[in-house]
């Protein structure tokens, strides 16, 4: 495992972070958050009504060292548009290259108390448990 590496060239540090985007391609908007609803079912949206979802929370937790723990998870709708945009006088409008492109993002950023002065000497045990967390938010959605 990379991280596992990585941590091997780093003896101490004070705050370590994981984080993770995962993007799928939608047809629509209104897919993109037909893929997220799934993973929140503590908002209350209707992806068929609804549009242009961005959920954010942190929900932090302890370690078994009793370490504090952001759990950071973004859920987002986008859709993404290639413009050309012309230079001129007068000014020339904006016009769209190809189609839009949808997809539904999920972000998931885990690190430790970013207050913490002392060192952290359990890099790859906290890499792997931070890892941990954020897979679980990733497969599980928004959890308390």
């Amino acid at each position: 495992m990379i991280s596992t590496r990585a941590t091997a060239l780093i003896t101490s540090a004070t705050r370590v972070a994981y984080a993770i985007t995962l993007v799928r391609q939608t047809e629509s908007v209104r897919e993109a958050g037909a893929c997220l609803h799934k993973f929140l079912p503590t908002v209350g949206f209707d992806p068929n009504h609804d549009c242009d979802l961005v959920f954010q929370v942190n929900r932090p937790t302890s370690d078994e060292k009793g370490r504090f723990i952001n759990r950071l998870a973004k859920w987002e709708s986008i859709q993404l548009t290639t413009l050309h945009i012309g230079i001129g006088v007068p000014p020339l409008p904006a016009v769209p290259s190809r189609p839009p492109v949808y997809a539904a993002r999920i972000y998931v950023d885990v690190s430790t108390d970013a207050d913490n002065t002392q060192p952290l000497n359990d890099l790859s045990e906290l890499v792997v448990e931070l890892r941990g967390h954020a897979v679980s938010i990733a497969e599980n959605g928004d959890t308390r």
